[in-house]
């Protein structure tokens, strides 16, 4: 597999994750929400990580969660300061 359909892949799981996220949880309100979900997805996969014989998939799945929601982080609360630094 290219690196680049490998790159497509990824985006599409993220995009999966982070449109499921968003069906299931309202707008992050403030930077301290938005930290705390994150921090809770990076405790999972720290947990994850740590526990013997986690299987990859799930490494992966908890990777993919911490990215969601750290994408979702900018775009609730900071999405037009993006658009600003890149006009």
């Amino acid at each position: 597999m290219t690196s680049e359909l490998r790159h497509a892949r990824l985006l599409e799981a993220l995009d999966h994750e982070l449109s499921s996220a968003r069906r299931t949880f309202p707008d992050f309100n403030t930077g301290h929400e938005g930290y705390a979900v994150i921090q809770e997805e990076l405790d999972e996969l720290w947990e994850a990580v740590k526990a013997k014989g986690t299987p990859r998939f799930r490494l992966a799945d908890e990777a993919l969660q911490v990215a969601a929601m750290a994408l979702r982080f900018i775009e609730d609360l900071y999405a037009d300061e993006i658009d600003r630094m890149h006009d």
